[in-house]
């Protein structure tokens, strides 16, 4: 791939950020005014949205003073605005793409809803990780003494490490990034694979949360730019794509975690096909209203409890909704309402239970005597001719 232009990358950028922003703000109405409900996931999105603001207009600043072009041809003036730009858009840009694997991390919780043990761990796991690739921005300031040499070239009494170290330390800190969005796209595969569902069902769904595989596939890419960062002879032009995959790594993130909580939106403009697959013609009953599927296989998922007959003592709990599977609130819906009912996601369902009793008759063949059904002693009465 060849250079990109400083015009060229300004458009990438601002049409992968608008992008963005158009998903995000369709997220934010769907669960506002459709699911009427918002939770700590959207909330980390908005954030990372705005640190993609933020780093794109940087961006745009340190190229607009030739960022993107050779430095011999840029003025001393030049040079000084180019790097304090580009050294003021690390923090955003880095926050950019660390914080919204958090929101990943938070949607699957929603939606999957594991065991405590494994929430603490998917938390610290992504928390962990995000602070390590944090660490290139310590390093970006902490490399020279002063630190203000980082971003004035024109100093030459500085002393500064080597740019070997800030170069492999994003390396690995790119593949940490890269191997992350894998296990987050791949996570929800393994977990909706052990489920009591459709097959067809089950790859809709792992496709859908499993977007964030682009992500992964930018991350890695981006990471075989990183070395350009040691190129301290002609930076301005060097570490350009380094800011232009930055920013698509981030955007593709936030675009692969918006998608699936939009199906609930989609539904209401498109009709029940969402996504154009029957695999995932359901998928807006699992990112409504609840905001879950419940869990009914084995390991970490805990089975639905089972349904007691109205005439036994524990009969009322059975009416609570939380013990139910949503999985098998889908289905029999479904079964209601045929292939092309009403969509689901605007079905209210309310339990309700109407219990009539009869007093038993003082005469005739229907009163129980001695604590028998009438079953018994009308068997009686035809073999002996009196009730017992």
């Amino acid at each position: 791939m060849g250079q990109a232009s400083g015009p060229a990358i300004v458009a990438v950028i601002w049409t992968f950020v608008s992008i963005s922003s158009i998903l995000v703000a369709a997220r934010l109405y769907t669960r506002l005014r459709i699911v009427n409900k918002i939770g700590l996931d959207d909330y980390i999105m908005a954030f990372s949205l705005i640190c993609c603001h933020v780093f794109a207009g940087l961006v745009t600043a340190s190229i607009s003073w030739g960022m993107a072009s050779h430095m011999d041809d840029l003025s001393t003036q030049q040079k000084a605005n180019a790097f304090f730009y580009s050294s003021a858009s690390f923090t955003p840009g880095i926050l950019s793409f660390t914080i919204p694997k958090l929101g990943v991390a938070a949607l699957l919780i929603r939606i999957l809803n594991p065991t405590r043990r494994f929430t603490w761990f998917l938390w610290t796991f992504v928390g962990v990780s995000d602070l390590l690739i944090f660490g290139c921005v310590i390093i970006l300031y902490a490399q020279c003494n002063p630190s203000r040499a980082t971003w004035t070239p024109s100093m030459t009494d500085a002393v500064c490490w080597s740019p070997a170290v800030l170069e492999n330390y994003s390396i690995a800190s790119g593949a940490l990034s890269a191997f992350l969005d894998l296990f987050l796209a791949m996570y929800p595969a393994t977990v909706l694979w052990r489920l009591q569902m459709n097959r067809r069902k089950k790859i809709g769904l792992s496709a859908t949360l499993g977007l964030g595989i682009f992500a992964c596939a930018v991350s890695i890419y981006k990471a075989t730019r990183l070395p350009e960062l040691g190129n301290k002879a002609d930076y301005t032009y060097a570490t350009s794509e380094v800011f232009l995959w930055t920013s698509i790594e981030a955007n593709t993130i936030i675009q692969a975690a918006c998608i699936p909580t939009i199906a609930p939106l989609l539904e209401s403009l498109l009709g029940r096909k969402v996504f154009s697959s029957r695999s995932a013609e359901h998928t807006s009953s699992y990112f409504g209203a609840s905001g879950d599927v419940r869990k009914n296989s084995k390991n970490n998922w805990r089975a639905p409890r089972k349904q007691s007959l109205p005439g036994s003592q524990n009969w009322p709990s059975a009416a609570r909704s939380g013990d139910h599977s949503r999985l098998s609130d889908v289905e029999s819906q479904k079964s209601i309402l045929g292939e092309d009912g009403i969509p689901l996601s605007h079905i209210t369902r309310k339990d309700e239970f109407s219990i009539q009793f009869e007093a038993a008759t003082q005469h005739g063949l229907e009163r129980v005597r001695d604590g028998r059904p009438p079953s018994v002693w009308r068997r009686s009465l035809l073999k002996y001719g009196t009730p017992p």
